[in-house]
């Protein structure tokens, strides 16, 4: 039986520092919540940099559940990888990118004379 629960501590052990690793990609470290109304199971994101201004590094960036982290961090990740893709690094620039895509889009149905069917998910 105490393998079972090795196992399952384990697997939450490893993802606790998988999520922890991706943190710290996006410049972000694991720390208590101190502004959280919940009562435990509650992990905070600050800043990485301990060479920012003290009002700065206890900022919580973002605090929940292990899960909403890794969640919150999905989507940091997706958003960063979209400007990549995208090429831009403002919204200004995201924008245009975003235009110049649409209307490559329009210029297809125009000249294909159909618009190309989405899947729908």
């Amino acid at each position: 039986m105490a393998n079972v629960a090795m196992v399952a501590g384990w697997q939450l052990l490893r993802s606790f520092r998988d999520v922890e690793e991706r943190a710290n990609q996006i410049g972000l470290k694991f720390a208590p919540s101190r502004y959280s109304g919940m009562e435990f199971d509650t992990i905070a994101l600050i800043p990485l940099d301990e060479n920012l201004p003290i009002y700065n590094r206890e900022a919580e960036v973002f605090s929940g559940t292990l899960q909403d982290i890794d969640k919150w961090i999905r989507g940091v990740e997706w958003s960063r990888n979209y400007d990549n893709l995208m090429m831009s690094k403002n919204d200004e620039k995201r924008q245009t990118a975003e235009r110049k895509y649409q209307q490559r889009e329009l210029l297809k149905t125009i000249r294909d004379g159909e618009k190309q069917k989405k899947l729908d998910r």
